[in-house]
């Protein structure tokens, strides 16, 4: 699962979010992580790795420059060292990962999939509600299914993703999106349907996509 969150939800109930994320260009999606999951599209927790292992990890960037710049500019840290969000990503979701991908393959899948997303003028995951008419706004309300809609272009008409919300000061807040892909990492697939509403309530019409 690519999992992205909305950044005025987060940092609206993250009073660290850094300043360079509380303006108007910040109204994007950025990248939460790339979870593995289960054929019921719950995450899963991976076993601590060992202290040599996440050295290795930390080489990882470290070692190249360049993918270090790129996840920097795909998967940047709201609160606090870009550095420490990749590892504890890594600790909790990516070593689950290490007997189908390789540490440094892990890291290159998330620009990999993130180079997938964006064409074109599209450069954000917003662009795709955009082009069907929804925009972050702090006083329009959409509905979950409109908001799975406008991302068909992207995954296929025939896949689901997953919505899920926040309520803040009594109202509910788009908080992140899952995309699924198989295991190759090279293609969208349905996520499995879900149990639960993700925080968007029953009747989920009613959802907010807040704007700095």
């Amino acid at each position: 699962q690519y999992v992205f969150q909305w950044v005025p939800t987060t940092c609206m109930k993250e009073p660290n979010c850094k300043a360079s994320f509380l303006n108007p260009q910040a109204n994007v999606f950025s990248l939460h992580g790339l979870w593995p999951a289960n054929s019921t599209g719950h995450s899963l927790n991976c076993s601590e790795p060992k202290l040599t292992t996440l050295l290795n990890v930390r080489n990882v960037w470290r070692g190249d420059q360049t993918l270090k710049l790129k996840l920097q500019k795909v998967w940047p840290n709201l609160l606090g060292t870009d550095e420490g969000f990749w590892i504890h990503e890594w600790k909790k979701h990516g070593f689950c990962t290490n007997t189908i991908i390789k540490d440094v393959d892990y890291f290159k899948a998330a620009i990999t999939i993130n180079n997938m997303i964006v064409k074109g003028s599209t450069n954000n995951l917003i662009g795709y509600l955009k082009a069907v008419g929804i925009y972050p706004s702090n006083s329009s309300f959409h509905s979950k299914t409109d908001i799975e809609s406008a991302l068909y272009p992207l995954v296929g008409k025939n896949n689901k993703v997953y919505v899920s919300c926040e309520k803040i000061d009594n109202q509910v807040h788009l908080k992140e999106i899952y995309l699924c892909l198989d295991k190759s990492l090279q293609k969208f697939i349905s996520c499995p349907q879900p149990h639960a509403n993700r925080g968007c309530g029953p009747s989920p019409k009613n959802i907010v996509i807040p704007a700095f």
